[in-house]
């Protein structure tokens, strides 16, 4: 329909046979890629696998028996890691290119059974002791290695979620059931000085030499790390609700400027979704407080409702700014 427009265009003498030709060349269909299809179902295969894998060691323990679960995981993290060894480019400083799509899955998949072993054998032999905190010390210090040594973000995103419930374990009575959700004020603030962490580690690493490709991943994990923990604070720790609120009006105008900066609506997002969870909390659990019964709900779902849709528009107004700088 479109292309006819442009024929009655040319036939006007308004537009030139040269210019129809390059427009028929541009609305030719094309090859579609299926490159983001492919990989999503991929991950969603190995995700399925491993829960699979978890089921299945979970339900058929006693008929399969300890040591042939330990030996079948052992065999599929090794046939992993050896088929990536043989497979894997020159190692670099710099970014390495994935020989293959089976490269990468090979090693997620590796990666997380070698957590899921770790914590089979903490949870069945005691294999690490008294203290949980090296059943996650060990595997992290591993992926670590793994995603330096083999160049893999995905594997990076494990390792550094792996510091953060190792740290939380760590100072929460190294047990397993030190590990609460973020309602601990140590937990909390811990949470946050490792987001700081990360952000500041994401610029040295952005300023030299060494996978410096990898400072997206730790500056991105520093920034949710950072604004959860602050949003806890706000929830959990009452007293000091003020300053975990102004902390979080000071890391949205942090990304608020690396918005600008990298015109990212990403960071955008970001920038307006902590605080205004923060704000959303105060006003919901401190300001209707005098409110009960039903004029405390209308309340709080008309602030909802009118916040939610102020929120669309200032993520709207900004992100045309951002694209337009």
């Amino acid at each position: 329909m479109a292309l006819s427009v442009f024929e009655r265009l040319m036939e006007e003498g308004l537009i030139s046979a040269g210019s129809l030709e390059k427009i028929r060349e541009k609305e030719k269909p094309g090859p579609t890629s299926l490159h983001w299809e492919w990989r999503s179902l991929l991950y969603l295969g190995i995700i399925l696998f491993l829960t699979g894998t978890g089921i299945i060691i979970y339900t058929h323990l006693q008929q399969f028996g300890y040591f042939v679960i330990i030996g079948t995981l052992i065999l599929l993290i090794s046939l992993s890691y050896t088929y990536c060894f043989f497979v894997k480019p020159p190692f670099s400083w710099s970014a390495m290119a994935s020989p293959n799509i089976w490269y990468d899955y090979s090693l997620l998949a590796g990666g997380s059974l070698l957590v899921l072993l770790a914590a089979y054998l903490q949870s069945q032999f005691n294999f690490f002791g008294s203290s949980w905190n090296l059943d996650l010390f060990v595997p992290m210090v591993m992926l670590f290695f793994t995603a330096y040594y083999y160049d893999h973000r995905g594997i990076l995103g494990m390792a550094i979620l792996s510091l953060a419930a190792w740290l939380g374990i760590t100072i929460n009575n190294a047990t397993a059931f030190g590990l609460n959700l973020l309602n601990e004020p140590d937990v909390i603030r811990t949470l946050f000085l490792l987001g700081c962490g990360l952000i500041a580690l994401s610029v040295v690493i952005g300023q030299n030499r060494f996978k410096p490709h990898f400072q997206e991943i730790f500056h991105q994990f520093g920034i949710h790390f950072a604004g959860v923990a602050a949003v806890a604070g706000v929830i959990n720790e009452s007293k000091y609700y003020l300053i975990w609120l102004a902390i979080l009006l000071v890391l949205a105008m942090y990304l608020m400027r690396t918005a600008f900066r990298k015109k990212s609506t990403y960071y955008l997002v970001a920038a307006c979704l902590y605080p205004y969870a923060g704000l959303t909390y105060i006003f919901m659990e401190n300001w209707t407080k005098s409110l009960h019964g039903e004029p405390r709900i209308y309340a709080n779902l008309g602030y909802a409702v009118i916040s939610g849709l102020i929120l669309i528009g200032v993520i709207y107004r900004l992100n045309k700014k951002i694209t337009q700088s």
